[in-house]
């Protein structure tokens, strides 16, 4: 019986030729299709890892691999590359699937695939904490790399033209990727990550193929950041295009991998970017001859480029010290072959800075510097060669010199709303606080080449108060500067902490203002053509405790300055209720000598450098005076104007001490120069203690190396009683009463003084004598006899003349000795005499007042009144007063307005707009003066006043916030009343103010003959015992 075989075989012998054929076609076709689909998939799932693990060195695992021989088509599924310690995967992939066209592939001589599709892609990507920094696949490059070297490359493998590919479809969906950073502790995640890709074709010109190479990428982290990219390229020539967005990438996480290299932290920032770009490479066309296109770049171009960067928040170990609410460049243009960027804006806005500026550190410099670079440029400085212009050197110079530059182009820029919060030590180890915010900035044009002006508009406020603005051009390149400047209320008690390392005074107030246009450049151009002015100056004597240089306004009203030029033009300085102190010690020392802080004494080392640099000095004074020399400066100023101002002026080298002072000051210099040429007109007016005129006119000029003056001063009225202390040391006896009217010349000429003096003393009456060792030894009442006329009037003229370095006069012992010279009468008259005169049974020796005031109230005018009737009727009677006080009750009314004018300056009000009631019991519950108490309660007693608050919560617990709030308003107010200094010549002054308000009244409103109505001392022996004015009358 044959066998099954051998009956095929006889049946396949007996067939006709063309079925033999088709027979064994269909077997061939029958095992293709059974090898194709069945045995190479099943040997290629078998091997393909192994095959794998050997080229890469990992464990390997593919779960199936499908293909369908009728269609080609192909599925990988379960691939993955293992971790090295194999517990994780490195690689994985769900699915891939791929369909070969094997016909266009054959007929086109090219791998042709319908499409290719990636899903389920995770990539675990990590940087390992090694020595070298080594990542998790640095161990497969390795063994690739020594696989290939094991095979040494054909010349013919080097030199094959490499095979097209057609990809009509390409897709990776869900792809993640992983990376972990060890090194900072740092992770990133990209949950999502698309690729869709149309007809790439990697032969393809896109001049012929229009629709070719198109790719579509997505990226999307795991903080919803999307990276997009779609673009059309082709591979040779290298030419691409499309457009890239980055839609709110959060920064912080990309920031965590360079932390550690920092002491700052980025703890918010967002970006955002959209661009559309073409990259081109050079074509054979495009070049010259004799240039290889291997060695051009790749020509990159961006246009409409918008890069946006929005809520950067940096953070140091205890605060934010910089966040910007948005950094932007919009509509950028970029091109690599021409080296051009155009940016046609960019904006920022809403920015806070804290900046700490000491000696030795700036907190932002030190905060956004690495760690290591301070180290490393010390190191390179201590190791850098001489820098020696060798050939070589200079040949590179001029290489660079000669390239092509970037030209960057920004056409505005626009800054809105920053604000510095800066903290300085460096003026001295106090701490200083500024704040300039509400910073805007606007330019026009800017080029990296500095090739135009830069046209700019600034405007910005310091410290909430005061404004700056400013606008003009900059040209960068010639270092110049044209700018208009607005500088208004600049508060100069900032100023302070720099002033009182120098100067023993303290600037409790003043506001700086001006106006001008500057024009500077680096050559020592300097131009200021404006005006200035400085209100409410209040400067302090720190060693006096009391003003020391006072006014209300002081306006320049046009002045400019010339640096080359050296000369200083104003037009006109008007000061307004300028006020100066001057006071001479017991040891005759000024307090404007003990301005200026003594320094401290120096060591041995520094004693030794000043000992080197005073040898050293006399080579710098011989090479100066090698130089030309520099013309004088001058200086011309048309009128300084007074307008209410005032003088004061102490003697307390004497005994008692003696005060005087200028009130109502008024008039005005002109034509002040340091032209020889120039003489400067005086004409002031005012008066001594508010009723004795004085007058100064004349010309001067101070500004000459020998001044030149010819003046006329003249003071009438003057009362005697506040010159005691002169007459108490120099004549022997104390003034009781008296007026001085005094006229003098004088012409100073080439270092020459030649003088005249017209003095009349009227109505004398001398005190007590003073048994002063510095007395004359003349007889006074002789003297008085000889001189005094039957009117009572002493009428001197004395001449002077001498060198002004050694003049033979002094104005003041010659005022003294008239006054020595003058004999005193003195007749008590009773004032019930004058009572009955005017039908009155009032007591009219006494005038009362309110405590703490020097007001004449309705009542006592209506007995003054009737005095001056009866005075009218007795011509020859003399009116004297002296003021009283009552010491416990005026001095807690001087204490309470000694409190309100400190309140009133704190909050900056008028004295006149605090409430009418003001008291501890009727204070305000909120508001400036509030804040002012507290402010003054703090000051002056170096206390907290939120203790005080404390301190009646704890005794009450169970009151109201009202009623707290009104218990430690009244504490705050009682304590810091109880801290108002009251010193004995303040009520002494308050006596002498009574005293003068009566003569005011009885001169100005009762109309008595000022000469007839004398003021006497109120101070020296001052009455304590009612708050009056005791008159007293003599006879003439």
């Amino acid at each position: 019986m044959m066998s099954l075989l051998t009956k095929m075989k006889l049946a396949y012998s007996n067939r006709p030729r063309y079925q033999k054929a088709a027979i064994t076609i269909s077997f061939i076709y029958l095992l293709f299709i059974l090898t194709l689909g069945l045995l190479v998939p099943f040997i290629a799932s078998k091997q393909l890892p192994k095959i794998l693990e050997e080229q890469l060195g990992r464990q390997v695992s593919l779960e199936d691999i499908k293909i369908n021989p009728f269609t080609f088509e192909a599925s990988l599924h379960g691939f993955s590359i293992a971790e090295k310690d194999s517990t994780t995967d490195f690689i994985s992939i769900e699915t891939l699937s791929v369909d070969f066209l094997f016909w266009q592939s054959l007929f086109n001589l090219n791998v042709t695939l319908d499409y290719l599709t990636i899903e389920g892609s995770q990539w675990a990507v990590t940087r390992l904490n090694t020595p070298s920094n080594q990542f998790n696949f640095s161990d497969i490059l390795d063994t690739l790399a020594a696989n290939n070297n094991s095979s040494e490359p054909t010349e013919s493998d080097n030199q094959a033209t490499p095979i097209a590919l057609h990809l009509n479809r390409f897709e990776l969906n869900k792809a993640r990727v992983n990376f972990d950073d060890k090194v900072t502790q740092s992770s990133l995640t990209y949950p999502n990550i698309t690729i869709n890709g149309q007809l790439i074709k990697t032969d393809a010109l896109l001049a012929n193929s229009v629709d070719a190479n198109k790719i579509s990428l997505s990226i999307t982290d795991d903080k919803k950041g999307v990276l997009a990219l779609n673009t059309q390229f082709q591979l040779s020539p290298i030419l691409a295009n499309g457009q890239v967005t980055l839609t709110q990438i959060t920064l912080p996480q990309y920031w965590s991998f360079i932390d550690s290299m920092f002491d700052v932290s980025l703890t918010s920032a967002n970006l955002n970017v959209s661009t559309d770009f073409a990259i081109s490479e050079p074509v054979a066309a495009q070049l010259e001859a004799n240039v290889d296109s291997s060695e051009l770049p790749v020509n990159i171009e961006l246009t409409n480029t918008d890069i946006a960067l929005d809520n950067i928040v940096t953070k140091d170990t205890e605060r934010n010290v910089a966040t910007i609410s948005l950094l932007a460049l919009e509509g950028l243009s970029a091109s690599s072959k021409e080296k051009l960027i155009d940016i046609p804006l960019l904006t920022t806005n809403n920015a806070d800075f804290w900046l700490t500026v000491a000696p030795k550190r700036i907190n932002l410099v030190e905060l956004f510097t690495p760690k290591q670079q301070q180290a490393v440029n010390t190191h390179s400085k201590d190791n850098a060669p001489d820098n020696q212009a060798t050939p070589n050197n200079l040949k590179s110079h001029d290489n660079n010199n000669s390239a092509q530059q970037w030209l960057v182009t920004l056409h505005q820029f626009k800054l809105n709303d920053y604000q510095f919060e800066l903290t300085e030590s460096v003026a001295n180890k106090t701490s200083n606080f500024w704040k300039i915010s509400n910073i805007n900035l606007s330019t026009g044009v800017i080029k990296s080449d500095l090739s135009v002006p830069i046209d700019y508009q600034l405007d910005l406020s310091i410290n909430d108060q005061s404004q700056f603005a400013s606008q003009g051009q900059i040209d960068a390149n010639l270092m110049s500067i044209e700018a208009d400047i607005d500088y208004q209320n600049m508060d100069l008690t900032k100023l302070q902490p720099y002033i009182a390392p120098f100067m023993n005074i303290t600037l409790e107030d003043g506001l700086f203002n001006t106006k001008g246009h500057v024009s500077a450049n680096n050559q020592q151009k300097l131009i200021f053509k404006g005006q200035a002015s400085v209100l409410d100056l209040k400067i302090k004597d720190n060693v006096l405790k009391q003003p020391l240089l006072n006014w209300d306004a002081m306006k320049i009203n046009q002045l400019t300055f010339d640096n080359l030029a050296r000369s200083l033009l104003i037009d006109e300085i008007q000061f307004n209720q300028l006020f100066s102190r001057l006071v001479i010690a017991e040891d005759r020392s000024t307090n404007i000598a003990d301005l200026i802080v003594q320094p401290a004494s120096k060591g041995v080392e520094d004693i030794d450098q000043s000992d080197t640099a005073s040898k050293e000095a006399p080579i710098d004074v011989e090479l100066s005076s090698t130089g030309s020399t520099e013309p004088a400066f001058a200086i011309s100023i048309n009128r300084i104007g007074l307008k209410e101002s005032s003088a004061f002026f102490a003697d307390n080298s004497l005994t008692p001490n003696f005060a005087s002072g200028i009130e109502q000051l008024t008039g005005e210099i002109t034509q002040i120069s340091t032209n020889p040429q120039t003489r400067a007109s005086v004409s002031l007016k005012g008066k001594i203690d508010k009723y004795a005129p004085v007058t100064l006119k004349g010309d001067v000029n101070p500004l000459l190396a020998n001044p030149y003056l010819d003046l006329n001063l003249a003071f009438n009225k003057v009362e005697l009683t506040s010159i005691n202390p002169y007459s108490g040391t120099y004549a022997g006896y104390y003034i009781d009463k008296g007026q001085l009217s005094l006229a003098l010349n004088y012409k100073l000429e080439n270092n020459q003084l030649v003088g005249s003096n017209h003095l009349v003393v009227d109505q004398l009456q001398l005190g007590k004598p003073s048994n002063s060792s510095l007395a004359t030894s003349l007889p006074i009442t002789l003297a008085i006899a000889l001189l005094q006329d039957r009117h009572g009037v002493i009428d001197l003229g004395v001449n002077v003349d001498g060198d002004l370095d050694s003049p033979s006069f002094s104005f003041g012992s010659i005022i003294m000795t008239a006054i020595t010279n003058v004999i005193t009468k003195a007749i008590t008259a009773p004032f019930s005499l004058l009572a009955g005169l005017v039908d009155s049974d009032e007591e009219m020796d006494k005038v009362s007042f309110e405590y703490g005031q020097a007001i004449i109230d309705a009542n006592q005018q209506s007995t003054l009144s009737k005095l001056a009737s009866a005075l009218n009727d007795r011509p020859l009677l003399m009116l004297n007063i002296k003021g009283s006080v009552d010491l416990v009750n005026d001095q807690q009314a001087l204490q309470q307005q000694q409190l309100h004018s400190k309140l009133a300056a704190l909050a900056k009000l008028d004295i006149s707009e605090l409430p009418a009631n003001l008291s501890a019991s009727q204070f305000p519950t909120q508001g400036e003066l509030v804040t002012a108490l507290m402010n003054l309660y703090q000051n002056e007693t170096q206390q907290d006043p939120q203790l005080i608050k404390q301190q009646i919560q704890a005794e009450a617990p169970e009151i109201t916030a009202e009623e707290l709030a009104t218990r430690w308003h009244i504490a705050l107010y009682n304590l810091t009343l109880n801290q108002q200094n009251v010193s004995e010549s303040a009520l002494g002054q308050l006596a002498q103010q009574r005293a003068k308000a009566v003569k005011t009244y009885l001169v100005e409103q009762a109309l008595i003959d000022p000469s007839r109505v004398f003021i006497l001392e109120s101070r020296v022996h001052m009455e304590e015992s009612e708050a009056q004015a005791i008159l007293t009358l003599d006879a003439n």
